[in-house]
């Protein structure tokens, strides 16, 4: 973080002060981890497309090859559970089968549900 002296020029009175460090105080809004799963079965077609995403998100993404099935719209505890462990309010997963060839699904956890 930088000091206001060091960014701007000295502030001549107390009122410049404070407003300037106000406009360097504000909250950062850090970048989101994302975790990118891939469910046992998935296609090379969708693995590689998963595997590109995680590196273009490299330090804030997390990516794991799943041995079970996992549905977060049936049962959406194991996405949470996965989430919460890794610290990740993104999540990717892909699958495929017959019925929905190379399917991606992209979703968020509000408050951790």
């Amino acid at each position: 973080r930088l000091h206001y002296m060091d960014a701007l020029r000295k502030p001549k009175t107390r009122k410049g002060k404070k407003y300037l460090e106000s406009l360097l105080c504000e909250p950062e809004r850090g970048i989101k981890k994302c975790l990118i799963l891939t469910e046992y079965g998935c296609n090379q077609t969708t693995s590689n497309f998963l595997k590109e995403i995680a590196e273009i998100k490299f330090p804030d993404s997390e990516f794991m090859k799943l041995d079970s099935k996992l549905s977060p719209f049936d049962e959406p505890q194991g996405v949470i559970r996965f989430c919460e462990k890794y610290d990740s309010p993104l999540f990717m997963m892909g699958s495929h089968n017959k019925k929905r060839p190379n399917n991606i699904i992209i979703g968020r956890l509000h408050d951790g549900e």
